[in-house]
């Protein structure tokens, strides 16, 4: 008999069972400890794979047809007058082809202001504007607001704007694409003479225009 009047063999088997219990939980704490690292490791990995993923897929335009843009004016004999070029290299981004502001400036005669966050955009003979901003996909059409599929961009001290906004957005432009010698062309449709006449589209109403965040 012990001291405290328990068996001493009831002792032993209950210290035993004690330090099994002791060791059956230190085994799950260091299983779930494993299930933890491997969990988080894993999702790490993935968090990874997918940010390299997304990084690739907006930066490289492997796989792409590359484009260079010409903006051009048509005389009334319907000859052409290179107003500015630019190389595929200086045209095309992890989004899609692209025309600089400025470039385009030169060809429709409208006005701009703003600074490297926002540019604004105001067409001759009418009082149309347009707000966008820069990395945002919305921009803002005579007050109303609406997305496009890609962003806008501030690179090297200029705004450009991607192609599908002069495509949906912009009236009075012809845009025409040559796979022979990989290049668009912008003009007026009808000569010089159209700029007082080019027009933002008609956007749809801001109840139907979901307003995301800038």
């Amino acid at each position: 008999m012990s001291e405290n009047g328990v068996p001493e063999q009831k002792q032993k088997i209950s210290k035993a069972r004690a330090e099994r219990i002791a060791a059956a939980k230190l085994r799950r704490r260091r299983v779930t400890l494993v299930i933890l690292s491997l969990f988080l490791t894993f999702y790490i990995v993935i968090s990874l794979v997918v940010g390299v993923w997304v990084l690739i897929s907006f930066n490289s335009v492997h796989g792409k047809v590359l484009y260079g843009v010409r903006t051009v004016t048509y005389n009334s004999k319907n000859r052409e007058s290179v107003l500015t070029s630019s190389t595929a290299d200086q045209s095309n981004f992890g989004y899609g082809l692209y025309v600089r502001a400025d470039d385009l400036r030169e060809l429709c005669g409208f006005s701009v202001a703003g600074d490297r966050k926002k540019l604004t955009v105001v067409l001759p003979g009418g009082g149309d504007y347009m707000e966008c901003f820069a990395g945002s996909s919305v921009v803002v059409i005579n007050g109303t607001r609406a997305r496009l599929s890609q962003p806008v961009l501030y690179i090297s001290g200029s705004f450009y704007f991607p192609m599908i906004l002069a495509e949906e957005y912009l009236t009075g432009l012809r845009i025409e694409y040559s796979e022979k010698e990989k290049l668009c062309r912008i003009s007026l449709e009808n000569g010089e003479d159209t700029v007082l006449g080019f027009r933002f589209k008609q956007t749809r109403s801001p109840a139907k225009v979901r307003l995301p965040e800038q």
